[in-house]
């Protein structure tokens, strides 16, 4: 034994500024030792201050972290766990992923992208249509032009992608009970690249609610609105026969919407039972070819949207004015929830998808939906498409969208021709006065930035508007854009554009009609545009 404040000096031990008796009742250094390293501080649970060379607090450190060298995201950013000044271990930026266009994930800048592609409705265009882009955000565009009212309940709703992901199902039209509403809905299909756009029923009138292929891909799920009396058909997608699926619930609730189908059995869909008058009936699980049911949600609950997963072995949905994500295993348990870690303190999710290992969603903005996606704890939040626009029910698929080339350029009426810059483009003429910019913004496009031009002969001009070349002063006044002189006159024809002027996307006027190269935009560095 040693009497309080004598010293046991021991490795590099040289001076004591505190101690306390130890459990053998020997005096056990705890602040100012003398040390090498942290090895020499850890009967005390502190760290070696290398300055100084005395074991101080780990709690003095400010951001402190442990161990050495691990990593954490902060935001976009990538941190790394390293030494500080005085002993101490501080967070320090590594990396910022979005210079590379990626996300940080687990400490490491990855990919935006779960592998995939999604279908959505938005009305950035002006009417609400059928809008397509790869889940990192890349690649958006617009699919669809045949609205037929700007009126948003005569847009298009809830597209869904086929099981093979070669085409889109969706609606146009839906009744809410006024006046202006549509008396029909048009059921229609489309290629992944735009073409081949056709309708399948127009003998029906929808709700509203989503709807969705069968397994083989053969039919088409959906409501028939019936006031108070909902009733769920089927359509063949090869000869558009149509047929009764189910009306009413087991247990007495008449109408039945917002069907989803087992990705692996056609003949088991998930749907939501429900009554007038807000009597909500739960979301349900129905065999179609017995007829038996079974409850996945109670009765009262203002469940919407439920989802099979990929795998089908758990199914998704959202509630009322709820934040969150719901998910139960599709033979029936406890369920999950998740809370995506948006920054939004007042939002309410609005459709919602799963995206592999994770989730798409709509998230209500200040009056807009913007689209997100997370994993599937609801991590790693990120939008996809966030503006003043409203950009609902997406629709998830595996794999990416077809390559931007001649077929999905033909598809919106485009013209795929030579660039000048040794590629080709997808070229459209603009309405009088337009710019370049506002042209491909009406066929869901953006300018393509890059300093592309027609040829001195004017063939593209020539081929889009059908007037011959200008003879004199081409191309001296053809600065900014390729454009088409429409005035009579010995100005009147096309031009090139001057090799000694830039490219300018947002030039316009002039009594000219541009001559201009679209493509498609990311949705990331896009935004409200």
């Amino acid at each position: 034994m040693f009497e309080e404040g004598i010293v046991v000096r021991a490795a590099t031990v040289v001076i004591a500024l505190a101690a306390s008796t130890g459990a053998s009742g020997c005096i056990v250094e705890t602040e100012g030792l003398s040390c090498e390293s942290d090895l020499d501080c850890r009967q005390s649970n502190q760290i070696c201050d290398p300055e100084s060379g005395r074991c101080v607090d780990r709690d003095a450190c400010e951001d402190a972290c442990s161990p050495a060298g691990a990593r954490r995201c902060n935001g976009d950013r990538v941190q790394i766990c390293g030494q500080a000044d005085g002993g101490c271990t501080e967070w320090t930026d590594l990396a910022a992923c979005v210079e590379t266009a990626k996300i940080c994930d687990s400490g490491e800048c990855v990919p935006p992208s779960f592998g995939g592609k999604i279908a959505f409705v938005s009305d950035r265009g002006g009417s609400s249509e059928v809008w397509v882009m790869n889940d990192d955000g890349t690649d958006l565009r617009q699919l669809t032009f045949s609205s037929q009212d700007p009126d948003p309940n005569w847009g298009a709703r809830y597209p869904r992608w086929s099981p093979d992901g070669s085409t889109i199902a969706f609606y146009y039209g839906m009744y809410s009970g006024s006046p202006e509403d549509p008396t029909h809905s048009r059921l229609m299909v489309v290629n992944a690249d735009g073409s081949g756009l056709r309708e399948l029923r127009s003998d029906y009138l929808s709700e509203g609610t989503q709807i969705t292929w069968n397994a083989d891909g053969s039919e088409i799920y959906f409501t028939v609105q019936r006031t108070c009396d909902d009733y769920m058909d089927a359509v063949d997608v090869a000869t558009g026969e149509r047929r009764t699926l189910f009306d009413d619930s087991l247990d007495g609730y008449r109408c039945t919407k917002d069907v989803d189908g087992d990705p692996s059995d056609s003949q088991v869909v998930v749907y939501q039972a429900y009554n007038c008058a807000g009597n909500e009936g739960g979301l349900r699980i129905r065999d179609l070819s017995t007829g038996e049911e079974s409850i996945l949600t109670p009765p009262g609950s203002q469940d919407y949207g439920p989802r099979w997963s990929p795998s089908g072995d758990r199914i998704a949905w959202y509630s009322a004015h709820s934040p969150d994500i719901h998910t139960i295993p599709e033979g029936g348990g406890t369920p999950t929830t998740v809370t995506p870690d948006t920054p939004f303190e007042d939002t309410w999710l609005y459709t919602l998808d799963w995206a592999d290992s994770g989730f798409v969603f709509g998230t209500h903005v200040e009056g807009a939906i913007a689209l997100w996606t997370c994993k599937a704890d609801g991590t790693n939040a990120r939008p996809l498409v966030a503006d003043e626009h409203r950009n609902k029910h997406p629709d998830w698929a595996p794999g990416s969208l077809p390559a931007w080339s001649q077929p999905t350029c033909e598809a919106i009426e485009g013209y795929w021709a030579s660039d000048n810059l040794g590629g080709f483009g997808c070229w459209f003429a603009s309405a009088q006065n337009e710019s370049c910019t506002d042209a491909c913004i009406s066929h869901g496009l953006q300018c393509d930035p890059r300093n592309w031009n027609d040829f001195p002969t004017c063939e593209i001009c020539t081929h889009l508007t059908g007037a011959p070349k200008a003879g004199p002063n081409n191309p001296s006044y053809a600065g900014c854009a390729p454009y088409y002189y429409y005035p009579g006159g010995t100005s009147h024809g096309c031009y090139y554009r001057s090799e000694t002027v830039d490219l300018d996307c947002d030039h316009s006027g002039g009594d000219q009609m541009r001559i201009c190269i679209c493509s498609p935009r990311s949705a990331r560095s896009q935004g409200a545009s």
